[in-house]
């Protein structure tokens, strides 16, 4: 969907702060709720804030890719969840979307940026940080995905959580909250991809077309045809149980696993609990909704945030769900999705090797 309103002249920084006031980038935060009834919540028993295209706030044919302006005020916004698109150019890691094909920023430089903000508030440092990176180069191009590892390690060594998440051995939405606490999960889109790169994978997203499936992670990418969101200028609400079986199996699954939701389209998903086709009362995970960048217009961003904030007011990027959506009931078994794989390497090096150590 294609819609006027979306501004086709350079964003200006005047631009970005309209739609991301310093109102709105310096909220009061809540603490990250680790406790529920005596019971330590799973990371799939939370809402999790989560943006589509996080390198880019304009429409999907434009796809302008600034990670300095457009990540970082996603970030600073609050968004706990996001999604870089990975490609290759001139044996170059760049994110960039996939219509920007003369654009795109370095990926360390990109982790940089992220390094230098998901911890410039006290406490929002304190919730998990979760980077979706979609591979998009060839997955025999071993060299590039070394090269994303370095970038990753060199940025974030001493935030992963711990080691036996490595190599994605577990199902990460099972275990609990505290073991990423002030940590930085990496998701992937596919696995073997180098031993560098796989030791610091610590889940893989599977898009799917149905729920017929045991992944532990699931991707689903709706169009106006196949999912329950709301579109501002339509305002029109569509099923869900068209694609993901009914209701039932999604609330079901959704307590046992991780579920992410996202569109290129011009939509956001309805977070808003009152209304019975919501996201959230389907007991989805993460809504990765793509941030527009309008003129003179009320912004996603705001329609999307007001949806994680506790009984004071205070912003939640980690919003625990409702009982009914959670996994209260009976304890689940931790299973490993690699239980062959060894963890072989160290991550913490105590120096470097000079000549003199040989």
């Amino acid at each position: 969907m294609a819609f006027n309103n979306f501004i086709d002249i350079p964003i200006t920084n005047d631009i970005i702060l309209s739609n991301f006031t310093e109102k709105d980038l310096n909220k009061t935060y809540s603490n990250l709720e680790v406790n529920y009834n005596n019971k330590t919540p799973r990371l799939c028993d939370y809402y999790i804030t989560g943006s589509y295209g996080s390198y880019s706030c304009t429409n999907t044919i434009q796809s302008t890719t600034n990670c300095k302006v457009y990540l970082k005020k996603i970030i600073q916004s609050g968004i706990r969840a996001i999604h870089l698109d990975l490609w290759d150019k001139e044996s170059e890691v760049m994110v960039r979307g996939e219509k920007d094909k003369d654009g795109g920023d370095n990926f360390e430089d990109v982790c940089s940026i992220i390094s230098n903000y998901i911890e410039s508030e006290e406490v929002l440092s304190e919730y998990p940080f979760i980077i979706f990176l979609n591979l998009k180069y060839d997955s025999i191009y071993y060299d590039l995905s070394n090269k994303v590892a370095n970038c990753l390690k060199k940025n974030f060594n001493g935030k992963f959580p711990d080691i036996r998440y490595n190599f994605n051995r577990y199902k990460i939405g099972r275990e609990y909250i505290t073991n990423f606490k002030n940590k930085v999960i990496i998701l992937l889109n596919r696995y073997e991809n180098g031993d560098a790169l796989n030791e610091l994978t610590h889940g893989i997203i599977q898009d799917v077309k149905d729920d017929n499936n045991d992944y532990h992670i699931t991707s689903l990418k709706f169009s106006s045809n196949n999912i329950s969101f709301k579109n501002k200028a339509i305002n029109r609400f569509y099923d869900m149980n068209s694609i993901f079986g009914n209701k039932e199996k999604v609330i079901k699954k959704s307590k046992e696993d991780i579920i992410i939701i996202y569109t290129d389209d011009d939509i956001y998903f309805n977070m808003n609990s009152a209304d019975d086709n919501s996201s959230k009362n389907y007991g989805i995970n993460i809504c990765m909704n793509k941030f527009k960048i309008k003129e003179g217009l009320k912004t996603v961003t705001l329609d999307y945030m007001k949806h994680f904030r506790d009984i004071e007011g205070n912003y939640q990027p980690f919003m625990l769900k409702s009982e009914k959506y959670m996994n209260i009931d009976e304890p689940l078994t931790i299973e490993q999705v690699n239980p062959k794989k060894k963890l072989e390497t160290n991550l913490e090096l105590t120096k470097e090797m000079t000549y003199g150590d040989l």
